[in-house]
């Protein structure tokens, strides 16, 4: 990852490298009101680390025995 991710908070470009994703696709996400969830300080959108942690976990794709 190209910017240090050591903070409670992360960017959108941030998170979107830590889901693996594109950043548009979060923003369409926001767009559709879909998880995860995120925060608004102004005009900033900030992820919260256990939330995109949580969103990763509800997304887990559980194989029965």
């Amino acid at each position: 990852m190209s910017e240090s991710i050591n903070s409670k908070l992360l960017n959108t470009k941030q998170a979107a490298e830590y889901l693996n994703l594109a950043q548009q696709t979060l923003h369409n996400y926001r767009f559709t009101r879909k998880p995860p969830n995120y925060v608004k300080i102004g005009s900033r959108v900030l992820y919260e680390l256990s939330e995109l942690d949580q969103f990763i976990e509800s997304n887990r794709v559980k194989l029965s025995a």
